[in-house]
């Protein structure tokens, strides 16, 4: 099976955050349960809830805690792993082998964020430095699984990663999984297509109403939550709720309207009606560039099958 880097998430946690813990959490956006299918309801899980454990808990204990449910074929469990192994190989090259101690001391200019920044990393991550990964040198493809499973979480993460390499499936194709995987009600997913703003394809106030829609359906949106963490990971003051953090950024007027299309998503969610892809600008893609490198992928391909035969 193919591999397609670079990896949103892996992209996104090389610059991510982790948020000051202390003080009183804003309000809830959201209880943390989870949708899996368009229309219904969040249910209970023996895996984990989208938005919790994660960034929660030391990586290597919650890998080994869901290692026999990805195995045994649990999309969720699988994208879980990998989500965690994906984070934990980000800085092992600089932090392996030595201690926080001796990484902050490393550092041109130990700014308090930044020391917080490793003293967090080993929390979560010291004994891959200290015990490697090996054991889990099956779990490469566990992302891909995930998405080959439906897995609307890990279908969008896979779909962002075609469209930043430009390989993969082609753009309506990538369009049409996207579509269908926000149109599930996944919380996850949802919050995960504030990605696609980078790409031009959703402008500021979509990306805003995408993760709003996410955290009233479940994900953890609050003050030390896991996307709190993401995006505040670099950040030396970050201590509000997403809600919060965005109403100031765009003002409360704009914020209003932005969640009122927040609304209307959660609306055609609920109705179990496909996401208007109006709120797309796939033009902004370029599929010039899209189409040569799928050329050029098919080249490498024709190739490598010759080579083989």
């Amino acid at each position: 099976m193919r591999t397609i880097e670079p990896a949103p998430i892996a992209q996104l946690y090389s610059a991510s955050p982790m948020v000051r813990q202390g003080g009183a959490q804003s309000p809830k956006r959201g209880l943390g349960t989870s949708t899996v299918s368009r229309g219904s309801s969040p249910r209970a899980s023996t895996t984990p809830s989208e938005g919790h454990g994660y960034l929660e808990e030391d990586h290597y204990a919650y890998i080994e805690r869901l290692i026999g449910s990805a195995r045994r074929g649990d999309p969720r469990s699988k994208f879980e792993v990998w989500k965690a192994l994906i984070f934990c190989q980000r800085d092992a090259h600089a932090f392996r082998g030595r201690t926080p101690s001796e990484v902050i001391n490393a550092l041109s200019a130990p700014y308090p964020h930044e020391i917080q920044r490793v003293q967090e990393t080993f929390a979560l991550c010291g004994r891959f430095y200290t015990e490697g990964s090996r054991e889990f040198d099956d779990t490469v493809q566990f992302r891909f699984d995930a998405a080959n499973a439906g897995y609307p979480p890990a279908v969008v993460d896979v779909a962002l990663g075609e469209l930043v390499s430009g390989m993969g499936d082609d753009v309506d194709h990538i369009e049409a999984k996207l579509l269908d995987a926000l149109s599930s009600g996944s919380p996850e997913a949802l919050v995960s297509a504030r990605l696609l703003q980078g790409l031009n394809v959703i402008d500021e106030g979509a990306s805003i109403a995408f993760v709003l829609a996410g955290c009233d359906l479940g994900y953890d949106c609050t003050r030390g939550g896991p996307l709190m963490k993401e995006v505040c990971w670099s950040t030396p003051v970050c201590d509000d709720s997403y809600a919060s953090l965005m109403e100031k950024r765009v003002g409360h007027e704009r914020f209003e309207a932005i969640e009122g299309d927040a609304a209307k998503l959660r609306s055609e969610i609920s109705d179990g009606r496909a996401i208007d892809p109006s709120r797309f600008h796939w033009h902004a893609l370029d599929k010039s560039r899209f189409q040569l490198d799928q050329q050029q992928l098919l080249k490498a391909t024709t190739r490598k099958s010759k080579s083989e035969g």
